[in-house]
């Protein structure tokens, strides 16, 4: 929310804004609940990751990412890979969605090779990486 306030006779905008935490194992309910109705942080919020690696998934021998992107995302205690609906690749080549930098996400949905990504929404900045996320796809494989 906004402040106004008047210090001789100068007007200052003060931005109050919430630090953005990650919430452990929240990554683990949105990986439980995909493709259901259910809202893993409340009807109106949206869930915060973070991103930790940025993979181009490339077909052939072309260079460029004309498959999309693999996004490895993490919660601060877990990490997996997912994916980006196409028509949110652009957040990734425009330079808005980046390492280190947190955003909310609505909900997962089933993909193939990976879950993809819906209702991404990036918090501008860049953040150390915070936590040390175990990888879910090494705690599956035996």
């Amino acid at each position: 929310f906004f402040i106004l306030s008047v210090v001789n006779f100068n007007l200052t905008l003060f931005n109050f804004q919430e630090m953005a935490s990650l919430t452990p194992r929240v990554l683990i309910k949105l990986l439980q609940t995909m493709d259901t109705n259910i809202k893993v942080r409340g009807e109106y919020r949206s869930v915060l990751l973070q991103v930790i690696s940025i993979v181009p998934a490339l077909a052939g021998s072309e260079l460029w990412p004309n498959q999309g992107f693999f996004i490895k995302v993490s919660d601060s205690s877990h990490s997996t890979y997912v994916s980006l609906k196409n028509e949110d690749n652009e957040l990734i080549l425009s330079n808005k969605l980046g390492l280190g930098q947190f955003f909310y996400v609505d909900k997962l949905e089933a993909g193939t090779p990976v879950p993809v990504m819906v209702g991404v929404r990036p918090i501008s900045g860049r953040h150390p990486f915070v936590g040390n996320p175990k990888d879910l796809m090494q705690m599956l494989v035996p």
